[in-house]
């Protein structure tokens, strides 16, 4: 139990800071619960075409080519592909 509570320290914390924020003042304890349901939102619709991309380009690419491409000897070749790949999945964000 102490270590699941260790391990959302971070998220219980704000939670907290933003339930004592509703309870004093509930015009920012509202924008603050308003702001927090359109990250959820916007998290939701960006994240599952995010999976279904990585899901299908772990059947598509053998593990052995990707290791060449982006293991340790690809260098600055490894790095820029790298770097393009995390651009295009988090371009819609």
């Amino acid at each position: 139990m102490v270590k699941l509570l260790n391990r959302y320290k971070i998220f219980l914390g704000l939670a907290t800071i933003n339930a004592l924020l509703y309870l004093s003042s509930s015009g920012a304890g509202a924008r603050s619960l308003e702001i927090e349901l359109d990250n959820l939102e916007t998290i939701a619709v960006v994240l599952p075409p995010i999976f279904i991309l990585l899901w299908l380009l772990d059947i598509w690419i053998p593990k052995k080519t990707v290791t060449k491409w982006l293991g340790n000897r690809s260098g600055v070749v490894g790095i820029s592909l790298a770097f393009l790949l995390g651009s295009a999945s988090a371009g819609p964000l």
